[in-house]
């Protein structure tokens, strides 16, 4: 017999959750299901456009959103070659009912475990860690899951399922569908970093503008860590990283000779892809499981 659920959502990440949470405040049953066993801390996405807070205003989450996070309104570009800088500031240009005047910056798990623990306070909600999706059947009056649980193998039932299992998401590959586009040459490596960016110049987000040594630099909130991301030619070997670092290192940090801190890093490969429909009958995708964006443009969340 099969466990029978109004809504299953199936990734356990700011889209997800903030998906479960809308639903859920408006009075939808809606259930979490990850493959993970909890939620991921490696380096992923750390800033939010104002558009995207202004969803978290809508779903009651801003005023902690900006007790976590660091508001930011300057942007600075680099230019290694010549050392000129260009700086900008989002107050200069607001867009017609702008509602916030800043981006935030903090790690996308900080998000995910604010965001899940509104969603643990409302009535008809769970969260299912350790919960693997191997297969999918639609019929005309919802959706069948086959998931595999620390109990065993279970069949779940919902009237709707919504896919944000990521760019590798396995719920668009169990429907059949193409994920169109390319993928980059570069590896991107995603680094946090403890360093003194705001004595050497720099603003919360910046980038560094080169042909060889660029990079996206970002502080993570209000601490000094920052996430320095650059790109390396993919044929290198993933397990040499580290012993490369230093000498990218050394190019991009404005003072080589002043220390520093690694507190993490993660390789990964961009995408620009996205799925030719995000809705198959009952099954809904959403963020990166639909479309996969250059993360250097900050479109997915907020996409």
């Amino acid at each position: 017999m099969a466990d029978r659920h109004q809504v299953l959502v199936v990734g356990a990440g700011p889209v997800g959750f903030l998906t479960a949470l809308g639903l859920a405040r408006q009075g939808v049953e809606v259930t979490v299901l990850d493959s993970e066993p909890a939620v991921v801390k490696s380096p992923r996405a750390a800033v939010y456009f104002h558009t995207t807070l202004s969803i978290l205003k809508k779903l009651g989450l801003s005023e902690e959103a900006h007790a976590i996070g660091e508001p930011s309104h300057e942007f600075r570009m680099h230019w290694l070659e010549t050392g000129e800088v260009m700086n900008s500031d989002m107050r200069d240009a607001l867009d017609p009912g702008q509602e916030f005047d800043h981006n935030l910056h903090f790690g996308q798990h900080i998000l995910a475990e604010l965001v899940m623990e509104h969603l643990a306070r409302l009535p008809n909600t769970q969260t299912l860690w350790n919960h693997r999706v191997t297969g999918l059947d639609q019929s005309g009056s919802g959706v069948t899951l086959t998931v595999e649980t620390p109990d065993g193998e279970k069949r779940m039932e919902a009237d709707w399922v919504i896919g944000t299992d990521g760019a590798r998401s396995t719920v668009r590959n169990l429907l059949g569908l193409e994920f169109e586009g390319f993928t980059w040459p570069d590896r991107f490596v995603a680094t946090n970093i403890e360093y003194p960016f705001l004595e050497q110049g720099f603003a919360n987000a910046n980038m560094v503008v080169d042909p060889v040594n660029w990079a996206v630099v970002g502080r993570l909130g209000r601490e000094n860590l920052w996430r320095l991301t650059y790109g390396e030619d993919a044929g290198l070997d993933e397990a040499t990283i580290l012993e490369r670092l230093p000498e990218r290192f050394a190019a991009i940090l404005p003072d080589p000779s002043i220390p520093y801190r690694i507190d993490n890093f993660s390789p990964y490969r961009v995408h620009q892809r996205c799925a030719p429909t995000f809705r198959v009958d009952r099954v809904l995708l959403a963020g990166d499981a639909a479309h996969a964006c250059n993360p250097c443009g900050g479109l997915g969340l907020t996409g």
